[in-house]
């Protein structure tokens, strides 16, 4: 998943390049450039600095000719190394408002070396054969001089590499600043080729790792353009004049071939039916369309026919058209990794998969609704999220249309504070109003440009199959604090980091490197990528989730090791895992094959992945200062397959320090390679001669790590049920179900079962289907009191938990399948706490401060025990006794958050619906809930959540009344839960209601022996503390705005004293009627009765609040309250001279 990961790090103003507007700005593939489209000039933009490096402007005679500039395109290349090349040059294509294309050259000048792609075309079609290196191949030529050079550095013991690099020494900071600064290299940007077409140009394509250009007009012949013009006015006729034209031009040859949709002979043209959309899947060189009738036709040139073959993929629902006066917006963006497509038919968002192996067809994902009609949806370069741009903001999704990333609420939360300043909030959150996003080539940052500015921002990346985090400086995990703890990426990867790139091409196997970061039990990180490789030092974090018990001293200060290769050829390192400490590399590499025919001597190329094992114990001692050398001397085992793998994942034992590596290979099996530190696990020695015992002991010091060939399953036999070209994931449960994850998302089950047949037992096969549109899985166990249960944890847009019981090989206990655990949308679980169970999550926080904006992650948490917990009481009826209520606390009591769990359940019941069945879920509740020592402590923390509205429920179901709750808690003499619960108590009679009333005789009675009960036990300073409750009755401070909302309030204070009258002629001892009181609070409100205006009325409020507070708590004298009535109470006449007069005013 990914997230935005702080403010913009830099940016540049576009408004005026050269005295003119950026019309658009695209990434140029495989080079570390943007390019910067306006009328008459193309700028280049370096990516990592954002410095305006060339440009080209085009010439008045030129602009009179060919028209201004309109659009631009890249040229797509579907690089395959992995060795981090750039391309020597490529083009770009731009298009003026003449319907002509002109053709730029851009040339990249190396400053080191002359390494680079190129491309390699065959002479007679002009095909390119070659646009890459070998995926292991290296483009410095190896002679007799450089192996001179090699040997020598491995006689002295050098090389320009340091292999501990300590960040914070000063020796290494020639190292540091030689890797994080970087050159910029000489590039040019020329005009190539003018093309100038004669037709109109609706839109245009260009082929990848092809000279082709395609063209598209959809305008009808003979006339019409003034209908066309008006959306809503396309007569019959004018839709049968259409032909819409598709014209491929070969840049290089100028040879043009033209098709017209119309003779397509398969596609309904005569029907009248206008398109909607077309657009050119680059990756699979066809044409998708979407017309009128809401149907979804693929269309593949046949150039033996020089027609199309067209095929129906999808049909839509019809709603779209029902008000035929309002036109569609469509919108189409292609996943060519995961075979995805994204149609959005105006706010509606689908999100097809491509069914068949040539993808013929379509089935539906995901369907959901965006609250605005997006401008522009756009893939990542390495397919896992998408972006959507709306009138305003921008929103990041996953690949399966979970929304992790919104820039609406931080742009309202910057509103909100700067209000009043509108410069301040286009200072602060220009960004997050974009007017188009670029993904750079590593799918690390975003490109945002605004109407003024360009902005580069980091994304935060989570990494697949570890708890860990990723960006473009730093590896982060999550600490005890609920923290981001990072580590600083080793300067050898900081190169890697910029020329990194994710692009994907579907036919062919993932050749480029994969980034990798992963952990191990001694708390050691490791991070690889093609040919580089890295370890860290322990390090120190006793507060990190799960730690595990530490088997050695750790340190705060932890260092990178890098490793070195001796050999010639250079790795490509796809993944690793940790075994202990161990590491084990898949290493991709290529091997060639000679053919059989006598009459072709050529070979064949094959991609084969190889496991390494590494020796790397001593790297966590590193730390201690003594040299250590990481390079391929530790190689302890190196085997291939002959194959390569679709998907690897190590399974491990941590009981008997051993694992299984299950490895998924391209020819349909499952290959089991088990590792152990024991070269004698799981095989049980029948001799008791102790010399023999004595002797396998000495053995077996003499090994360091075993791993052995445990099975090899064959499963093409299920290749019908599921594709398993498409699985990415493969995982064993007890070592014989199976878990597959395929690429459209779904999660499949093997189970395996035994079933008795006769007098024997046969092994059955049963493949459910999990879930759809997961993102991703985690398998592992926990503790059920003396059970141990693995569960699932799958994050998708609906978080979910699946917990399998398999002692029998069946899963009698699978729980919250189809029940959301996540309310809030902002929620995205990565991970799940097992200690705790609850899933820990992530959203973006921010705040304003003064003319800037603070943006940061933030941990979150999600309870989930309680879910177990209320699965086993919605199985209990009224005739379960309590051995069932015992049996299931018995089993959830040992979690820490037990308590508190059954407070989220608490609650959850309280406000829901009360049909029978909840009323019966709730009385078990409350019956396991006084199982528990802590039950009243629950209680009263639920009741403090709960809206007075729900008191009564709650009260019901315990049988009692709050008054003689507060009696059972004064007897048993818990102090804490009466103070506690006093508080709420107060809270509850200080609401808002009709039915509420202030504290009675009874309440102060019970307030009177909490206090008694408090001196009694010598708890003095509660007493001070609960002096302080009088402040219920205080109300916050605000402000009407309206007359009517003042007249509301002023009602409310005016019934407040009505109906404490009596309350205050007892605690003042007044000897009136309580009439005469109700008369004199009726004068006083009667005073200020045609007092208009708002503030005058709101200061008066405000004053007759406290007024009522200070006497409702008793903070008045006798004395005081009878000033009131003074008028009533006095008999003497009083006298008019000028002194008493005068005395009186003031």
């Amino acid at each position: 998943m990914y997230w935005i990961d702080g403010l913009p790090q830099r940016s540049i103003s576009i408004s005026h390049l050269e005295g003119e507007d950026v019309l658009k700005i695209v990434s140029v593939p495989h080079t570390p450039y943007l390019c910067c489209l306006t009328s008459t000039t193309v700028h280049l933009v370096e990516q990592h600095s954002l410095l305006p490096v060339t440009y080209h402007r085009r010439k008045v005679e030129s602009l009179k000719q060919y028209g201004f500039n309109i659009n631009i395109k890249t040229k797509i290349h579907r690089v395959k190394s992995c060795q981090l090349e750039t391309l020597k040059y490529t083009n770009v294509m731009v298009l003026t408002d003449k319907n002509c294309i002109k053709i730029y050259q851009i040339v990249l000048s190396k400053s080191k070396g002359n390494d680079g792609i190129f491309e390699v075309n065959f002479v007679d079609s002009n095909d390119i054969l070659q646009n890459s290196l070998p995926i292991v191949s290296t483009s410095n030529n190896l002679g007799i001089m450089d192996y001179v050079k090699q040997a020598t550095k491995l006689i002295m013991g050098g090389g320009d590499q340091v292999p501990v690099e300590n960040l914070e020494h000063f020796n290494n900071c020639a190292i540091d600043d030689e890797k994080n600064n970087y050159d910029i290299n000489k590039v040019r940007i020329s005009p190539y080729r003018m093309f100038r077409l004669t037709m109109e140009i609706d839109d245009y394509w260009l082929k990848s790792n092809s000279h082709d250009l395609i063209l598209y007009n959809e305008k009808p012949a003979n006339g019409g353009q003034e209908d066309m013009n008006n959306d809503n006015n396309v007569t019959s006729d004018t839709l049968k004049r259409m032909h819409y034209i598709f014209e491929t031009i070969n840049l290089k040859t100028s040879h043009a071939v033209t098709v017209s949709l119309k003779d397509c002979p398969n596609y309904p043209f005569h029907e009248g039916t206008r398109l909607l959309y077309v657009t050119f899947d680059v990756s699979r060189d066809q044409f998708l369309i979407l017309n009128e009738k809401n149907e979804l036709w693929i269309l593949r040139y046949d150039e033996s026919k020089s027609t199309f073959n067209s095929k129906l993929a999808f049909q839509f629902n019809k709603d779209h058209h029902k008000d035929s006066q309002s036109r569609v917006h469509v919108k189409f963006a292609l996943n060519s990794k995961y075979s995805i497509l994204i149609v959005a038919l105006n706010n509606e968002i689908h999100l097809l998969k491509g069914t068949t192996k040539d993808h013929h067809q379509f089935t539906l994902l995901k369907k959901f609704t965006l609250k605005i009609i997006p401008k522009s949806i756009t893939w990542s370069p390495n397919d896992e999220f998408f972006i959507t741009i709306g009138q305003q903001y921008f929103r990041i999704f996953t690949k399966f249309g979970s929304c992790t990333f919104s820039s609406r609420y931080i742009k309202n939360e910057v509103d909100q504070i700067h209000h009043h300043s509108s410069e301040a909030q286009v200072e602060v959150s220009d960004w997050l109003t974009p007017k188009s996003i670029i993904v750079s080539d590593n799918s690390l940052f975003l490109y945002i440009q605004t109407q003024e500015r360009l902005y580069e921002v980091t994304l935060l990346t989570s990494i697949v199959k570890s708890d860990l985090f990723i960006n473009s400086r730093y590896i982060s995990l999550i600490n005890g604090t609920n923290k981001f703890l990072q580590f600083p990426l080793p300067t050898s990867f900081l190169p890697v980091i910029r020329q990194l790139e994710t692009y994907h091409h579907p036919h062919h196997i993932t050749h480029v490197g994969n980034l990798v970061c992963k952990r191990n039990s001694y708390n050691q990180l490791s991070i690889s990528y093609g040919n580089h490789l890295a370890v860290l030092t322990p390090f120190s974090s006793r507060n990190v989730i799960e730690e595990p018990m530490p088997r050695l001293q750790q340190t705060n200060q932890a260092l990178w090791l890098n490793f070195n290769s001796h050999f010639t050829t250079p790795f490509n390192i796809i993944d690793h895992f940790w075994f202990e400490d161990y590491l084990v590399l898949i290493n991709r590499v290529s091997m060639f094959e000679e053919d059989n025919d006598d009459k072709n001597d050529d070979e064949t190329e094959l991609i084969v992945d190889e496991i390494i094992v590494l020796n790397t114990t001593h790297t966590r001692f590193a730390i201690g200062g003594e040299p250590v050398d990481f390079d391929t001397d530790l190689i302890l085992w190196r085997h291939n397959f002959g194959n390569w793998f679709q998907s690897v994942e190590l399974m491990h034992k941590p009981k008997n320090d051993s694992g299984s590596l299950v490895i998924q290979s391209n020819d349909k099996k499952v290959i089991i390679l088990e590792l152990s530190l024991n070269k004698h696990h799981g095989r049980s020695s029948s001799s008791t001669d102790l010399q023999q015992q004595q002797q396998q002991q000495e053995d077996a010091k003499d090994y360091k790590i075993f791993v052995g060939l445990n099975r090899t399953i064959h499963i093409n036999n299920i290749n019908s049920k599921i594709p398993l070209d498409e699985v990415t994931r493969l995982s064993l449960i007890k070592e014989s179900h199976m878990l597959f994850h395929l690429n459209s998302g779904e999660l499949y089950f093997l189970k395996h079962k035994l079933a008795q047949v006769g007098n024997q037992k046969n092994i059955m096969h049963e493949m459910v289907k999990i879930a759809d549109c997961v993102e991703s899985f985690e398998l592992s166990e926990f503790h059920l009191g003396d059970e141990i249960v693995e569960y699932l944890c799958i994050r998708s847009g609906e978080a979910q938990v699946l917990v399998y019981d398999l002692d029998n090989g069946t899963n009698h206990l699978i729980i919250l399948k189809d029940k959301r655990i996540v309310d809030d949308v902002m929620f995205y679980p990565f991970r799940v706490h097992q200690r705790q169970l609850s899933l820990i999550g992530i959203e973006t926080a921010s705040v304003a401060k003064g003319n800037y904006v603070l943006l940061w992650n933030n941990i979150l948490y999600q309870h989930i025990l309680y879910k177990f917990v209320e699965s086993e009481l919605r199985s209990m009826g009224d005739e379960d006794g309590d051995e069932d209520l015992k049996h299931t606390y018995s089993r959830y009591k040992g979690f820490p958050s037990f308590d508190h769990n059954l407070e989220i359940l608490l609650y959850e019941q309280l406000t829901t619906n009360n049909d029978c069945t909840m009323k019966l879920l709730l009385r078990n509740l409350v019956s396991l809930i006084q199982l528990s020592p802590n039950g009243d402590s629950i209680f009263i923390n639920c009741l403090r959540k709960i809206e007075i509205d729900y008191w009564s429920v709650f009260f019901n179901v315990l049988n009692t009344t709050p008054h003689e709750y507060m009696k059972k808690l004064i007897t048993n003499e818990n102090v804490e839960l009466c103070y506690r619960f006093l508080i709420v108590y107060l809270n509850y009679k200080k609401e808002d209601g009709e039915f509420q009333s202030s504290l009675d005789s009874n309440d102060r009675n019970i307030i009177l022996a909490i206090i008694t009960m408090l001196d009694k036990y010598h708890k003095w300073e509660w007493c001070f503390e609960i002096m302080t409750l009088a402040t219920a009755f205080a109300e916050t401070t605000k402000r009407s705005l309206t007359a009517a909302d003042m007249r509301k309030r002023v009602l409310h204070l005016y019934r407040k004293f009505i109906r404490n009258s009596q309350e205050f002629s007892n605690l003042y001892e007044l000897d009136m009627p309580v009439s005469n009181i109700k008369t004199k609070i009726r004068q006083e409100f009667e005073r200020n009765r045609y007092v208009k205006n708002i503030d005058i009325t709101n200061v008066l409020y405000m004053k007759g609040q406290m007024e009522f507070q200070e006497l409702v708590n008793f903070w008045k004298q006798q004395c005081h309250v009878l000033n009131y009535f003074d008028e009533q109470t006095s008999k003497d006449v009083p006298k008019s001279d000028f002194v008493s007069g005068f005395l009186k005013g003031n």
